[in-house]
This record gives C-alpha cells, sequence and structure tokens, in this order.
C-alpha cells in the first residue's frame, strides 16, 4: 500500500495533492474520534491513542481514488451522499466479521453520517480544487 500511495503522489497535479491530504486526515481524525468515543475498537492497535497504522494508510489508498476511479459519481453530491451513507457501514462491518474492527449500533450510525458528510463535501471541493476532472 505504502508503494502504491508513493507512485501515485509522483505522478498527482498539485491541486490533488491538497484534496487527498485534506480527505485522508479528516477520514483519520473521523475514526479517531469514533474510537476515543468507544464507538469503534480496534482489538490489535499497538498504537493507541492513534488509530493503526493500516488504517491510517487506507484512508491515504482511498483519497488516491477521488479523482480518478470514482470521480464519476461526485458530479451527483446528492447520490455519492446516498451512496457513502449505506455502503460505508456495511465497509466497517465486513471489517467486524474479518475481526479487524469492533463497532456498536451507534458506531454505524455515526459512521454512515460521517462519510456521508464527508463525500458531500469532497463532491464540491474536487470541482473547487480540480475543476479540469469534474465529469470526466
Amino acid at each position: 500500500m505504502t508503494c502504491l500511495l508513493i507512485i501515485h503522489l509522483l505522478i498527482v497535479r498539485e491541486g490533488e495533492w491538497k484534496l487527498m491530504g485534506c480527505f485522508a486526515i479528516t477520514g483519520i481524525c473521523m475514526d479517531t474520534i469514533w474510537m476515543h468515543l468507544g464507538l469503534v475498537h480496534y482489538p490489535e492497535n499497538t498504537m493507541y491513542p492513534l488509530l493503526p497504522i493500516w488504517l491510517m494508510l487506507l484512508w491515504f489508498a482511498v483519497s488516491t481514488t477521488l479523482t480518478h476511479a470514482i470521480n464519476p459519481i461526485f458530479r451527483r453530491p446528492v447520490l455519492v451522499t446516498i451512496l457513502a451513507v449505506l455502503i460505508a457501514p456495511y465497509s466497517y462491518s465486513v471489517g467486524a466479521k474479518a475481526g479487524g474492527i469492533d463497532i456498536t449500533e451507534a458506531g454505524y450510525y455515526a459512521v454512515a453520517a460521517g462519510w456521508g458528510t464527508l463525500m458531500f463535501i469532497t463532491s464540491f471541493t474536487i470541482k473547487y480544487i480540480r475543476p479540469d476532472m469534474v465529469g470526466l
């Protein structure tokens, strides 16, 4: 994953750096807050009070898809928000079934609200930071 991030950072445009950084840091902050509120727990986290390194890297990996693989859905902020609200809790439940996380029922609601808000804001941020990428 680290190699993927390094290669991606070598080929991105200036505006994309800002977007990736803001997205990943916001996601890391959301997960950290949920962890400290007891909504999400990472059983094998040896870095507490920080998130596990694999999760921080995952946030940066997801940020590399924003202006590429998932860019077309950002043209429709309401659609991207609905998809995030539905899909994000499911991905956390998969992590829970795999044993990587423990999540409370309230945690699923927090994940849905957090991801929905993040993706809604990101859809407008992409238009500002990388207007050339919108609509491709």
